[in-house]
């Protein structure tokens, strides 16, 4: 087919025998397998022109055709989309089982370059929309993080970050624990190519790094749970009955089992 934006060849030539006016309703034809007008990203235009001829006998054997009316101008839209799902991961934690109060947020960022590296112009978006997930597992020792679906609208090479947030009073100094939770700060990162190879209205979207593709292998997060040694102190009182202790000379010895 033509590669070009626009063309303006629609109709040949209408030889008139008779002078007068006549009207010409233009309407573009949707395919039937449209849905809401739509096929295959292209968006098809219900729009109606109205051309009018007025055809005049020049008195000389020849007659003169005059268009007017309606521009015969129809645009349609084409609109590709994508979509990266499951787009997800696991958190794990050594030590302890996860109880009830357990509370884990993790962030997403992202950033894209057209397919030639490119300066990107538009949103980058992120998995549902969100910037932020958060998971309250409350037993065992492996949850689910699921961030949701990337829907693309533009092609490009997108890059993704994800971390884990690390609690109020997690610092690098004292090895982001807190609570006996050492909290895992890497920073995870995946890479999506998304560019229309069928032109159908759908993206091509494969993901690039990992080689593999295996995003839940790249956003693994493990914390660690080490308790501190507790000390406790354990005192009793020691009466004698029928004397008083004699000193150098009493002696008595405990057994704690």
């Amino acid at each position: 087919g033509d590669t070009a934006a626009s063309r303006y060849d629609f109709f040949d030539d209408i030889t008139f025998t008779k002078p007068g006016v006549y009207q010409f309703v233009v309407q573009e034809t949707v395919p039937a397998d449209a849905t809401d007008g739509v096929k295959n990203g292209i968006t098809y235009t219900a729009d109606k022109k109205i051309v009018t001829v007025t055809v005049t006998d020049d008195g000389d054997g020849t007659m003169t055709a005059k268009v007017g009316g309606d521009p015969l101008a129809f645009t349609n839209e084409y609109e590709a989309t994508g979509k990266l799902e499951n787009v997800a991961g696991t958190k794990t934690i050594t030590g302890r089982d996860f109880k009830k109060g357990d509370s884990f947020t993790f962030n997403v960022t992202g950033s894209a370059t057209t397919l030639d590296g490119g300066t990107f112009t538009g949103t980058v978006p992120v998995p549902n929309n969100k910037n932020t997930v958060t998971i309250n597992p409350e037993s065992g020792t492996s949850a689910e993080v699921d961030f949701g679906t990337i829907t693309f609208t533009q092609e490009g090479i997108y890059t993704y970050t994800f971390t884990e947030q690390a609690p109020e009073g997690a610092t690098e100094e004292n090895h982001w624990t807190v609570n006996g939770i050492t909290y895992d700060v890497v920073e995870k990162t995946i890479v999506v190519k998304v560019e229309d190879v069928d032109h159908n209205g759908t993206f091509k979207v494969t993901v690039t790094d990992p080689d593999d593709g295996n995003i839940a292998s790249s956003l693994a997060w493990n914390n660690t749970y080490k308790a501190e040694p507790g000390e406790a102190t354990i005192s009793g009182g020691k009466q004698l009955e029928g004397r008083d202790w004699i000193a150098d000379h009493d002696s008595f010895e405990f057994k704690l089992t």
